[in-house]
Protein backbone atom coordinates (compact mmCIF):
# COMPACT_ATOMS: atom_id res chain seq x y z
CA UNK A 1 0.00 0.00 0.00
CA UNK A 2 2.97 2.51 0.08
CA UNK A 3 4.19 1.61 -2.50
CA UNK A 4 1.31 2.99 -3.84
CA UNK A 5 1.38 6.31 -2.13
CA UNK A 6 4.78 6.51 -3.03
CA UNK A 7 3.50 6.94 -6.66
CA UNK A 8 1.06 9.03 -6.02
CA UNK A 9 3.05 11.60 -3.81
CA UNK A 10 5.06 12.22 -6.48
CA UNK A 11 2.67 14.03 -8.72
CA UNK A 12 0.48 15.69 -5.39
CA UNK A 13 1.33 18.70 -5.52
CA UNK A 14 1.01 19.63 -9.27
CA UNK A 15 -2.21 17.56 -9.17
CA UNK A 16 -3.64 19.65 -6.22
CA UNK A 17 -2.52 23.28 -8.16
CA UNK A 18 -4.42 22.02 -10.92
CA UNK A 19 -7.34 20.94 -8.70
CA UNK A 20 -7.39 23.68 -6.43
CA UNK A 21 -9.22 26.28 -8.66
CA UNK A 22 -12.03 23.82 -9.70
CA UNK A 23 -12.78 24.05 -5.90
CA UNK A 24 -13.92 28.03 -6.33
CA UNK A 25 -14.72 28.26 -9.82
CA UNK A 26 -18.70 27.29 -9.68
CA UNK A 27 -19.91 31.28 -9.02
CA UNK A 28 -22.90 30.50 -6.46
CA UNK A 29 -22.49 27.04 -6.00
CA UNK A 30 -18.64 26.94 -4.10
CA UNK A 31 -18.54 30.78 -3.96
CA UNK A 32 -16.25 31.80 -0.54
CA UNK A 33 -14.85 28.61 -0.82
CA UNK A 34 -11.19 29.78 -0.75
CA UNK A 35 -10.04 29.26 2.74
CA UNK A 36 -11.33 25.77 2.59
CA UNK A 37 -9.95 24.93 -0.94
CA UNK A 38 -6.74 25.83 0.13
CA UNK A 39 -6.88 24.28 3.86
CA UNK A 40 -8.35 20.96 2.45
CA UNK A 41 -5.80 20.57 -0.62
CA UNK A 42 -2.60 21.36 2.07
CA UNK A 43 -4.41 19.12 4.36
CA UNK A 44 -4.35 16.33 1.61
CA UNK A 45 -0.74 16.90 0.76
CA UNK A 46 1.27 17.08 4.07
CA UNK A 47 -0.97 13.86 4.38
CA UNK A 48 1.35 12.88 1.22
CA UNK A 49 4.31 13.57 2.79
CA UNK A 50 3.53 11.50 6.13
CA UNK A 51 5.23 8.51 4.11
CA UNK A 52 2.41 5.97 5.24
CA UNK A 53 -0.57 5.29 3.05
CA UNK A 54 -2.99 4.44 6.21
CA UNK A 55 -2.74 8.29 7.03
CA UNK A 56 -2.81 9.94 3.42
CA UNK A 57 -5.86 7.71 3.02
CA UNK A 58 -7.45 9.42 6.23
CA UNK A 59 -6.57 12.66 5.00
CA UNK A 60 -7.93 12.28 1.59
CA UNK A 61 -10.59 10.76 3.35
CA UNK A 62 -11.25 13.36 5.78
CA UNK A 63 -11.28 15.84 2.81
CA UNK A 64 -13.88 14.32 1.03
CA UNK A 65 -15.93 14.20 4.15
CA UNK A 66 -15.44 18.32 4.43
CA UNK A 67 -16.50 18.88 0.64
CA UNK A 68 -19.45 16.96 1.24
CA UNK A 69 -20.29 19.13 3.90
CA UNK A 70 -19.63 22.02 2.28
CA UNK A 71 -21.80 21.00 -0.65
CA UNK A 72 -24.37 21.01 2.28
CA UNK A 73 -24.54 24.77 2.86
CA UNK A 74 -26.19 25.00 -0.44
CA UNK A 75 -29.38 23.81 1.41
CA UNK A 76 -29.23 25.93 4.58
CA UNK A 77 -26.22 24.13 7.19
CA UNK A 78 -23.17 26.69 7.03
CA UNK A 79 -22.54 25.29 10.51
CA UNK A 80 -21.67 21.85 9.98
CA UNK A 81 -18.91 22.95 7.01
CA UNK A 82 -17.35 25.50 9.92
CA UNK A 83 -17.19 22.78 12.75
CA UNK A 84 -15.41 20.44 9.58
CA UNK A 85 -13.11 23.03 8.38
CA UNK A 86 -12.09 23.59 12.53
CA UNK A 87 -11.24 20.18 12.36
CA UNK A 88 -9.09 19.87 8.62
CA UNK A 89 -7.28 22.99 10.53
CA UNK A 90 -6.28 21.12 13.40
CA UNK A 91 -5.51 17.84 12.02
CA UNK A 92 -3.67 20.10 9.50
CA UNK A 93 -1.59 21.59 12.39
CA UNK A 94 -0.91 18.00 13.99
CA UNK A 95 0.00 16.33 10.91
CA UNK A 96 2.68 19.00 10.87
CA UNK A 97 4.30 18.34 14.03
CA UNK A 98 4.45 14.30 12.47
CA UNK A 99 6.05 15.19 9.19
CA UNK A 100 8.20 17.79 10.70
CA UNK A 101 8.74 14.71 13.52
CA UNK A 102 9.21 12.77 10.27
CA UNK A 103 12.21 14.07 8.24
CA UNK A 104 13.78 15.97 11.83
CA UNK A 105 17.54 15.32 11.59
CA UNK A 106 17.74 15.71 15.27
CA UNK A 107 18.73 11.98 17.37
CA UNK A 108 15.65 10.20 18.30
CA UNK A 109 17.49 10.31 21.97
CA UNK A 110 17.18 13.88 22.12
CA UNK A 111 13.26 13.72 21.59
CA UNK A 112 13.21 11.55 24.46
CA UNK A 113 15.46 13.87 26.88
CA UNK A 114 13.16 16.71 25.60
CA UNK A 115 9.92 14.81 26.19
CA UNK A 116 11.04 13.78 29.76
CA UNK A 117 12.13 17.16 30.88
CA UNK A 118 8.69 18.33 29.72
CA UNK A 119 7.24 15.58 32.28
CA UNK A 120 9.33 16.57 35.00
CA UNK A 121 8.42 20.44 34.69
CA UNK A 122 4.52 19.35 34.66
CA UNK A 123 5.11 16.91 37.77
CA UNK A 124 6.66 19.26 39.87
CA UNK A 125 4.68 21.93 39.56
CA UNK A 126 1.63 19.32 39.87
CA UNK A 127 3.31 18.26 43.21
CA UNK A 128 3.88 22.14 44.42
CA UNK A 129 -0.02 22.28 43.55
CA UNK A 130 -0.52 19.37 45.94
CA UNK A 131 0.91 21.76 48.68
CA UNK A 132 -0.73 24.61 47.78
CA UNK A 133 1.31 26.43 45.80
CA UNK A 134 0.40 27.36 42.16
CA UNK A 135 3.29 28.29 39.99
CA UNK A 136 1.26 28.98 37.35
CA UNK A 137 -1.51 31.44 38.85
CA UNK A 138 1.40 33.27 40.49
CA UNK A 139 2.68 33.98 37.04
CA UNK A 140 -0.78 34.58 35.48
CA UNK A 141 -1.45 37.13 38.47
CA UNK A 142 1.47 39.48 37.49
CA UNK A 143 -0.60 40.22 34.38
CA UNK A 144 -4.28 39.88 34.87
CA UNK A 145 -6.46 38.72 38.37
CA UNK A 146 -6.61 35.01 37.68
CA UNK A 147 -7.73 32.06 40.26
CA UNK A 148 -8.46 28.41 40.08
CA UNK A 149 -11.18 26.58 38.88
CA UNK A 150 -10.03 23.65 40.63
CA UNK A 151 -9.99 22.64 44.39
CA UNK A 152 -6.97 23.75 46.29
CA UNK A 153 -4.25 20.76 45.81
CA UNK A 154 -5.78 19.47 42.65
CA UNK A 155 -2.68 18.31 40.48
CA UNK A 156 -3.09 20.26 37.56
CA UNK A 157 0.29 21.21 36.42
CA UNK A 158 0.08 23.41 33.94
CA UNK A 159 -2.81 21.55 31.81
CA UNK A 160 -5.88 22.82 33.79
CA UNK A 161 -7.39 19.01 34.25
CA UNK A 162 -6.52 16.27 36.38
CA UNK A 163 -7.03 13.81 33.52
CA UNK A 164 -5.17 15.79 31.05
CA UNK A 165 -2.01 16.01 33.48
CA UNK A 166 -2.35 12.38 33.74
CA UNK A 167 -2.22 11.24 30.13
CA UNK A 168 0.58 14.14 29.10
CA UNK A 169 2.46 11.89 32.04
CA UNK A 170 1.23 8.46 31.17
CA UNK A 171 2.50 8.73 27.42
CA UNK A 172 5.46 10.34 28.72
CA UNK A 173 6.41 7.71 30.84
CA UNK A 174 8.26 4.70 28.52
CA UNK A 175 11.09 7.48 27.77
CA UNK A 176 11.82 7.11 31.61
CA UNK A 177 13.00 3.19 31.48
CA UNK A 178 16.56 4.43 30.40
CA UNK A 179 20.16 5.38 32.36
CA UNK A 180 19.68 8.43 34.59
CA UNK A 181 16.07 9.31 33.73
CA UNK A 182 14.69 6.12 35.45
CA UNK A 183 15.42 8.18 38.88
CA UNK A 184 12.64 10.19 38.06
CA UNK A 185 10.10 7.41 37.64
CA UNK A 186 8.64 7.82 41.31
CA UNK A 187 7.64 11.00 40.95
CA UNK A 188 5.83 10.40 37.70
CA UNK A 189 4.45 7.50 39.06
CA UNK A 190 3.64 9.60 42.35
CA UNK A 191 1.49 12.20 40.51
CA UNK A 192 -0.11 9.81 38.04
CA UNK A 193 -1.55 7.97 41.31
CA UNK A 194 -2.66 11.23 42.87
CA UNK A 195 -4.24 11.85 39.60
CA UNK A 196 -6.53 9.43 40.54
CA UNK A 197 -7.18 9.34 36.83
CA UNK A 198 -8.08 5.19 36.11
CA UNK A 199 -7.86 6.32 32.10
CA UNK A 200 -4.24 6.80 32.42
CA UNK A 201 -2.97 4.75 35.01
CA UNK A 202 -4.52 1.48 33.51
CA UNK A 203 -2.58 2.52 29.98
CA UNK A 204 0.14 3.47 31.99
CA UNK A 205 -0.04 0.15 33.48
CA UNK A 206 -0.07 -1.97 30.35
CA UNK A 207 2.38 -0.48 28.47
CA UNK A 208 5.09 -0.41 30.94
CA UNK A 209 4.03 -4.22 31.03
CA UNK A 210 4.89 -4.64 27.35
CA UNK A 211 7.83 -2.97 27.40
CA UNK A 212 9.37 -4.98 29.80
CA UNK A 213 7.81 -8.39 28.93
CA UNK A 214 10.24 -9.75 27.60
CA UNK A 215 12.75 -9.21 29.54
CA UNK A 216 14.05 -12.15 31.27
CA UNK A 217 12.59 -13.28 35.38
CA UNK A 218 9.83 -10.45 34.74
CA UNK A 219 6.34 -11.81 33.50
CA UNK A 220 5.76 -13.73 36.78
CA UNK A 221 6.01 -10.43 38.54
CA UNK A 222 4.21 -8.68 36.08
CA UNK A 223 1.18 -10.91 35.77
CA UNK A 224 1.00 -11.20 39.25
CA UNK A 225 0.86 -7.06 39.38
CA UNK A 226 -1.52 -6.63 37.02
CA UNK A 227 -3.78 -9.29 38.28
CA UNK A 228 -3.62 -7.98 42.05
CA UNK A 229 -3.98 -4.40 40.41
CA UNK A 230 -6.83 -4.98 38.88
CA UNK A 231 -8.56 -7.08 41.83
CA UNK A 232 -7.99 -3.70 43.79
CA UNK A 233 -9.68 -1.55 41.16
CA UNK A 234 -13.16 -3.94 39.96
CA UNK A 235 -13.61 -3.87 43.98
CA UNK A 236 -12.94 -0.20 44.27
CA UNK A 237 -15.07 0.83 41.69
CA UNK A 238 -18.13 3.21 42.58
CA UNK A 239 -20.53 1.72 39.95
CA UNK A 240 -19.81 -0.75 36.96
CA UNK A 241 -18.88 1.14 34.11
CA UNK A 242 -21.80 0.21 31.96
CA UNK A 243 -23.09 2.41 34.32
CA UNK A 244 -21.30 5.16 33.74
CA UNK A 245 -21.67 8.82 32.63
CA UNK A 246 -19.53 7.82 29.36
CA UNK A 247 -20.79 5.10 28.80
CA UNK A 248 -24.16 6.94 28.57
CA UNK A 249 -22.32 9.63 26.49
CA UNK A 250 -20.98 7.17 24.22
CA UNK A 251 -24.60 5.43 23.44
CA UNK A 252 -26.11 8.44 23.14
CA UNK A 253 -23.54 9.13 20.01
CA UNK A 254 -23.79 5.96 18.73
CA UNK A 255 -27.72 6.07 18.76
CA UNK A 256 -27.45 9.24 16.20
CA UNK A 257 -26.12 6.38 13.43
CA UNK A 258 -29.36 5.76 12.53
CA UNK A 259 -28.67 4.88 9.10
CA UNK A 260 -26.79 2.71 7.01
CA UNK A 261 -25.61 6.08 5.89
CA UNK A 262 -24.58 7.38 8.57
CA UNK A 263 -23.20 4.19 10.22
CA UNK A 264 -20.51 3.93 7.10
CA UNK A 265 -19.45 7.86 6.89
CA UNK A 266 -20.33 8.84 10.30
CA UNK A 267 -22.14 12.42 10.53
CA UNK A 268 -18.75 14.36 9.57
CA UNK A 269 -15.93 15.83 10.63
CA UNK A 270 -16.79 18.32 13.85
CA UNK A 271 -20.46 16.66 14.31
CA UNK A 272 -21.76 17.47 17.06
CA UNK A 273 -23.28 15.18 19.31
CA UNK A 274 -25.32 16.32 22.40
CA UNK A 275 -23.23 18.43 24.97
CA UNK A 276 -20.56 20.98 24.29
CA UNK A 277 -17.95 19.01 25.43
CA UNK A 278 -15.88 16.30 23.28
CA UNK A 279 -16.81 12.84 23.25
CA UNK A 280 -14.42 11.11 26.00
CA UNK A 281 -13.09 8.60 23.67
CA UNK A 282 -11.52 9.07 20.35
CA UNK A 283 -12.34 6.29 19.13
CA UNK A 284 -16.08 6.86 19.90
CA UNK A 285 -15.82 10.01 18.13
CA UNK A 286 -14.01 8.49 15.27
CA UNK A 287 -16.98 6.13 14.56
CA UNK A 288 -18.98 8.98 15.25
CA UNK A 289 -17.53 11.74 12.92
CA UNK A 290 -16.08 9.56 10.02
CA UNK A 291 -18.22 5.95 10.62
CA UNK A 292 -16.94 2.69 10.18
CA UNK A 293 -14.56 3.37 6.91
CA UNK A 294 -12.71 6.15 8.68
CA UNK A 295 -12.55 3.56 12.36
CA UNK A 296 -10.99 0.70 9.40
CA UNK A 297 -8.77 3.35 7.95
CA UNK A 298 -7.33 4.39 11.51
CA UNK A 299 -7.51 0.83 12.51
CA UNK A 300 -5.65 -0.11 9.88
CA UNK A 301 -2.58 2.49 10.37
CA UNK A 302 -2.57 0.86 14.03
CA UNK A 303 -2.59 -3.00 13.19
CA UNK A 304 0.37 -2.30 10.98
CA UNK A 305 2.50 0.13 13.32
CA UNK A 306 6.03 -0.68 13.56
CA UNK A 307 6.80 -2.13 16.88
CA UNK A 308 10.87 -2.09 16.34
CA UNK A 309 11.47 0.42 18.61
CA UNK A 310 10.00 -0.43 22.12
CA UNK A 311 9.98 3.32 23.67
CA UNK A 312 7.97 4.68 20.94
CA UNK A 313 5.54 1.97 20.80
CA UNK A 314 5.36 1.56 24.20
CA UNK A 315 4.13 5.44 24.35
CA UNK A 316 2.09 5.13 21.89
CA UNK A 317 0.07 2.18 23.15
CA UNK A 318 -0.52 4.08 26.23
CA UNK A 319 -1.86 7.00 24.01
CA UNK A 320 -4.04 4.83 22.18
CA UNK A 321 -5.31 2.73 25.18
CA UNK A 322 -5.89 6.64 26.58
CA UNK A 323 -7.48 7.62 24.04
CA UNK A 324 -10.51 4.51 24.33
CA UNK A 325 -11.47 7.09 27.43
CA UNK A 326 -10.04 10.34 27.27
CA UNK A 327 -9.98 12.95 23.99
CA UNK A 328 -6.50 13.45 24.21
CA UNK A 329 -6.21 13.79 20.51
CA UNK A 330 -8.53 16.90 20.99
CA UNK A 331 -5.89 18.61 23.72
CA UNK A 332 -2.79 20.30 21.92
CA UNK A 333 -0.01 18.83 24.52
CA UNK A 334 -0.92 15.49 24.31
CA UNK A 335 -2.10 16.17 20.35
CA UNK A 336 1.52 17.04 19.76
CA UNK A 337 3.21 14.58 21.87
CA UNK A 338 1.49 11.94 19.71
CA UNK A 339 2.00 13.31 16.61
CA UNK A 340 5.72 13.34 17.20
CA UNK A 341 5.96 9.96 18.66
CA UNK A 342 4.16 8.66 15.62
CA UNK A 343 6.23 10.66 13.48
CA UNK A 344 9.53 9.10 15.15
CA UNK A 345 8.34 5.61 14.39
CA UNK A 346 7.95 6.69 10.88
CA UNK A 347 11.45 7.75 10.60
CA UNK A 348 12.87 5.24 12.40
CA UNK A 349 11.17 2.75 10.53
CA UNK A 350 12.20 4.49 7.04
CA UNK A 351 15.96 4.65 8.46
CA UNK A 352 15.78 1.18 9.06
CA UNK A 353 14.67 0.57 5.04
CA UNK A 354 17.09 2.58 3.81
CA UNK A 355 17.34 6.21 2.21
CA UNK A 356 15.34 5.08 -0.51
CA UNK A 357 12.54 4.65 2.01
CA UNK A 358 12.29 8.99 2.33
CA UNK A 359 10.12 9.79 -0.95
CA UNK A 360 7.92 11.80 0.85
CA UNK A 361 10.58 14.66 0.53
CA UNK A 362 10.08 14.46 -3.38
CA UNK A 363 6.57 15.88 -3.11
Amino acid sequence: MNGMTEKVSKYALPALMLAIPFMVLTRGLLHGSHHLALVLFAAVMVGMLAGNAWISAFMVYLAGREVFLFLGTINGNPAAAIAGLDVMIYMLAGLLFFVAARYSRLRTETFYSFICIGAILQAIIAALQFFGVDVMLMVLNLFVPARGRMADGTLLGTLGNPNFLAAYLAICLPFFFRKGWAWFIPLICLILLGSNTTSAVVPAIIGAVWFFWDYKGVREVIISAALLSATVYVTMMDVPFWESARWGFWMQAMGQLDTTGKMLFGLGPGAAWAQKWPLHSEWVTILHQFGMVGLWIVGGYVLTLWRGNRFLFAALLIALINAGGNYNLHLAPSAALIAVIAGLIERDLAAMKGPDSSWGTGI
